[in-house]
């Protein structure tokens, strides 16, 4: 099991990483709320400094043509999705019946339209309605440099051109032919062709899929492989970006959001400005969030987790899996085409002791390929059939004879690859296959 950590600086040392020095406390809303006894509202103004797991490394080319996941994680700050989780009103600010805490999958019943107001699902099309009012909001820098001449309203032809320049690049092939003609039908409306009814592949990767962030057709028109180019709707538009130190943003003096929290209604964004360092050294930034010099760290390693909760207890952090870790097997071939050989690697795979070893023993044993936090449809260990439950119970001994059954009573030798690139969490792929290989 995979776990993510998102941490908070606090204490005494919140005003110098966010510039705020009061807040407001109101009532209400959601498990989040309860838990620190009320919501809790920034005042206006300051810098918030925050570490995200992208920033690792200097920022890679963000022209989709270029294929880069990475950027993905940059480009959010500024540029919206048609899409997105409503967590105003499900999670930790309304009725906390979603946590939002899932990896790349937003349950159908808690999201709501951001760039569109709303949508229609037919056999052969995907309409969207575009949300009036939204600008494009180009700094007076990229105004100076003619990116874009001035602030301008977001129409259905904007959404519809970003979906073709999509298509047209290597990540495209996703589609895989479910999408077909892309077409503004008026200032406000964008019809989705679907040769074959492929509704799910497209709302995923169209609507709200880390990669479905909508910019405006001058950066391409531009030069989109500069950050400085790009221009987007959202809440901070980007100020800088210095190869090595940062990349930072600017307030988004536009912007068409609000919130409402504890039943007041507030324009975003709270903050002036958001910094994000480039900081490669993990132990580096862990030594930033305990003196707060940064805010936020969105993925702290587990071999960090104990450490901070013992040296920093005002912090606040969230721990949710964050996917799962798998091995492949081919199943087009022996041993592995057998299902009783399959389910005796399983048995005979000792999880708690990775878990142990990811520091995750806390998170729920059962958590693929349903997430745990999806109450519509997860299914919880103890309810599961018995042939379910006892693959998850460690039993090398029924592994073995599962295996002699089979026809392998001596087993057998397989060829494992493992990648060489950490997990970010202090934790080598080459940990886990050494203790896969023992049991």
């Amino acid at each position: 099991m995979l776990t993510a950590t998102m941490a908070f600086a606090g204490g005494e040392a919140d005003t110098a990483a966010t510039g705020t020095t009061e807040v407001e406390v109101v009532p209400g809303g959601g498990d989040v709320a309860a838990k620190y006894g009320g919501i809790t509202v920034p005042q206006y103004g300051g810098t918030f400094t925050v570490f995200i797991g992208k920033a690792g490394t200097d920022a890679a080319d963000p022209d989709t043509m270029a294929a880069n996941p990475d950027t993905f994680g940059w480009l959010s700050i500024m540029q919206e999705r048609p899409i997105y989780g409503d967590n105003e009103t499900y999670g930790g600010f309304g009725t906390g019946e979603w946590s939002f805490q899932t990896n790349a999958f937003h349950h159908p019943d808690f999201i709501k339209g951001q760039l569109i107001e709303s949508w229609e699902i037919e056999n052969d099309k995907i309409t969207w309605q575009v949300r009036p009012g939204i600008t494009w909001a180009p700094t007076d820098d990229q105004i100076a440099r003619g990116v874009m001449a001035a602030p301008r309203e977001l129409v259905a032809e904007d959404l519809a051109s970003d979906v073709e320049y999509f298509r047209s690049s290597p990540m495209g092939n996703r589609f895989d032919g479910a999408l077909g003609d892309v077409y503004a039908t008026g200032k406000y409306e964008v019809v989705l062709e679907m040769p074959e009814f492929s509704a799910d592949k497209l709302m995923y990767f169209l609507r709200y899929e880390d990669r479905s962030t909508i910019e405006a057709p001058e950066t391409r028109a531009f030069d989109p492989s500069k950050y400085e180019n790009h221009i987007g709707t959202g809440p901070f538009a980007i100020k800088e970006y210095v190869i090595g130190s940062h990349m930072s943003f600017t307030r988004n003096r536009i912007y068409w959001d609000k919130v409402t929290i504890g039943g007041k209604e507030y324009q975003m964004p709270f903050i002036d400005e958001m910094v994000i360092p480039i900081i490669p050294d993990p132990s580096t930034r862990i030594a930033a969030l305990r003196t707060a010099s940064i805010a936020f760290h969105d993925s702290p390693g587990s071999q960090d987790w104990e450490g901070l909760d013992r040296t920093n207890p005002e912090l606040l952090s969230a721990s949710y899996a964050d996917g799962v870790t798998t091995v492949g097997l081919r199943f087009d071939e022996p041993p592995f085409d057998n299902r009783d050989v399959r389910r005796a690697m399983m048995i005979g795979t000792d999880i708690n002791a990775t878990r142990r070893m990811l520091r995750s023993g806390d998170l729920p044993l059962h958590a693929y390929p349903i997430y745990y936090g999806n109450p519509a449809v997860y299914t919880p260990i103890e309810q599961l059939p018995a042939e379910a439950r006892e693959l998850y119970d460690y039993d090398p001994a029924k592994a073995r004879q599962i295996l002699a059954d089979a026809g392998y009573p001596n087993g057998f030798e397989i060829d494992f690859l493992v990648s060489t690139r950490g997990l970010g969490s202090g934790i080598e792929w080459t940990d886990i296959a050494s203790l896969l290989k023992e049991q």
